[in-house]
């Protein structure tokens, strides 16, 4: 039997990676200077198809650097749970992290696309070297403003 959490856009990803080279069609706009981060279901081992919930198990962050019109970079990490350390093969936290409540309970690819807020126009996408699996969505986090020089 299928699940559909653990199948085609929702599939977990495998790994974490840090990747620097992200290509951009369009143009980012230069004031953009921050971090765009989302939070989701992501299975750090295998599964039972029959019983899983996206709102079960582990999570991954995933985040994407923009700044000076450019996607500086990509990275993705496991929510380090007492549980993902042990699957991952660290030493596990003394304590457990700050959780939100609900830690507990087909393509190859994403791209996370930026829209203009009055006419809903794409003006840049940056192309992921992986897929984001659907889940929740994410936060942007804006840089703190850089002193001007006059």
């Amino acid at each position: 039997m299928g699940n559909d959490y653990l199948e085609g856009n929702y599939a977990p990803v495998r790994r974490e990676c840090t990747i620097t080279e992200l290509v951009v069609t369009g143009t980012i706009p230069a004031h953009l200077d921050g971090r765009y981060l989302r939070n989701g279901p992501n299975p750090i081992g295998e599964v039972d198809p029959d019983t899983y919930h996206w709102f079960t198990g582990d999570g991954m962050v995933h985040g994407v650097r923009l700044r000076d019109g450019k996607a500086q970079w990509y990275r993705n990490r496991w929510i380090r749970t007492p549980a993902a350390a042990r699957a991952l093969g660290e030493t596990v936290p003394r304590r457990a992290p700050i959780r939100a409540g609900l830690e507990f309970l087909g393509a190859d690819r994403s791209d996370l696309v930026l829209l203009d807020a009055s006419s809903l126009e794409v003006i840049a996408a940056i192309h992921l070297p992986v897929r984001v699996p659907f889940g929740f969505h994410g936060n942007w986090l804006p840089s703190a403003p850089r002193p001007t020089t006059h």
